[in-house]
């Protein structure tokens, strides 16, 4: 059952984070460097909490995650130095890289998550209101502070972790290349050239239209398209996802049009944000929307780059960005939401009767009925995933009629799962107390 809000996982994440922000901004000082360093420590710490806190991994893996999170900082940074001079070529760079994040999904669990972390140092020239400071004298101090901002997140959690105050989540089975479909391109494949469509489309239209600030464009088509899981829950993160930067857009922009740039509570203020949007983050997708939203405006806002003369222009790139992922994910290459669907229920139904049968085995072990129930939850995590989409699905377009190809409406069956998961729950809590009276 979820709680009304995870204080305890926003206050690590806020730990990392705070500890990210001094470090960064006593390296800037010592360096002398302009504060997008500043920023992109923060931004890395604040967005590789969550991703780092997904799995466990071992000390050569948190190394392989340091080493990766670095040299994509050092190549982020030369993008957005290109951006300078050649501002199309630069395009070009940002969305091949963020389409290869996707399409590194089909070599495996792993690759996965080093592509997740890839995307970054990208994102974060996108969010930061000011370009790196062009030389190669500044090219390496980017991948020192992400390491750095990423150090400060692994360590904060494993400590959290250890002293049972976070505890992170079971370790996940590393998983191969996902098996090439019989007919047709991978997924991975087809999300990736999705990806690639709407961010060069946003950058096109979002450079040819709002030649100033063309990234909100960008940031709201990559936002709405990165975790896609079918082409309805494409859609329904764009409505939410505009509805959540509406609302935290003009927010932001009241306060920063009241507060005035280079006011240092401000900063104080984002962190407040943050910290109430991490807290919040579970309880729908709107919240964390308008959250980012807020914090990327303050910030702007404080840079001079805010105001009520740019909140028509903000809203109008947010809307573009929003609609062309949802176009991409409707008529590039589309994945049904209901194909995710049957893949997924079916996955949770193997795992559920692979941990009925291990409790009948007299053979299985405590070990064994225990993996076999983490098998279990691990999948009906992934078709929590796709639950929102169904309700919202159950709730404004389905209202009581038979789907077309009469099969149960996956609310009712992901109930039933629930049901399947408490049932054997308990029935394993009962084999474990005879074998452990």
């Amino acid at each position: 059952m979820r709680t009304l809000f995870d204080w305890r996982t926003a206050t690590v994440t806020m730990a990392a984070v705070l500890a990210s922000w001094l470090s960064a901004w006593a390296i800037a000082n010592a360096a002398g460097l302009r504060s997008d360093v500043i920023i992109l420590g923060t931004v890395v710490a604040a967005t590789s909490a969550r991703v780092n806190a997904r799995t466990r991994t071992t000390p050569r893996g948190r190394a392989i995650r340091l080493a990766t999170i670095a040299v994509v900082a050092v190549v982020a940074t030369e993008v957005g130095h290109l951006f300078l001079d050649h501002p199309w070529w630069a395009g070009v760079a940002l969305t091949a890289a963020l389409a290869l994040t996707i399409w590194m999904r089909r070599f495996g669990s792993v690759a996965r998550t080093l592509g997740s972390f890839i995307s970054l140092p990208f994102i974060t020239v996108l969010v930061a209101p000011v370009m790196p400071m062009s030389g190669h004298a500044h090219t390496l101090w980017p991948a020192a502070i992400a390491a750095v901002a990423l150090a400060w997140v692994t360590l904060v959690q494993w400590v959290a972790d250890r002293v049972g105050f976070a505890p992170l989540p079971p370790a996940v089975p590393v998983t191969g290349p996902a098996p090439r479909p019989a007919t047709g391109l991978r997924p991975s494949t087809k999300l990736a050239i999705q990806m690639g469509v709407a961010v060069g489309v946003a950058v096109v239209l979002g450079r040819w239209w709002f030649p100033e600030h063309w990234v909100w464009a960008v940031l709201s088509a990559y936002v709405v398209g990165a975790g896609n899981r079918g082409r309805g829950d494409v859609l329904l993160k764009g409505v939410q996802r505009l509805g959540g930067a509406l609302v935290g857009t003009v927010v932001a922009t009241g306060i920063t049009e009241v507060v005035g740039p280079g006011e240092r509570w401000a900063i104080g203020l984002l962190f407040v944000v943050l910290a109430f949007s991490l807290a919040f983050r579970e309880r729908g997708y709107p919240i964390w929307a308008a959250g980012v939203t807020a914090m990327t405006a303050l910030l702007h806002g404080y840079y001079g780059q805010g105001g009520i003369d740019l909140l028509g222009e903000r809203i109008v790139e947010i809307v573009l960005g929003s609609a062309v992922a949802v176009a991409a994910a409707w008529f590039v290459l589309p994945i049904r939401t209901r194909d995710v669907w049957r893949r997924r229920h079916g996955d949770a139904r193997l795992a559920a009767a692979a941990w009925r049968d291990t409790l009948h085995d007299p053979q299985a072990t405590d070990a064994d009925v225990t993996e076999a129930r983490r098998t279990f939850e691990r999948a009906l995590t992934e078709v929590g995933l796709v639950e929102p989409t169904w309700r919202s699905h159950h709730r404004w377009v389905h209202r009581g009629r038979p789907l077309p190809d009469g099969m149960e409406h996956p609310v009712e069956q992901i109930a039933a799962l629930h049901a399947v998961h408490a049932r054997l729950l308990a029935a394993s809590q009962r084999r474990l107390e005879r074998h452990n009276p």
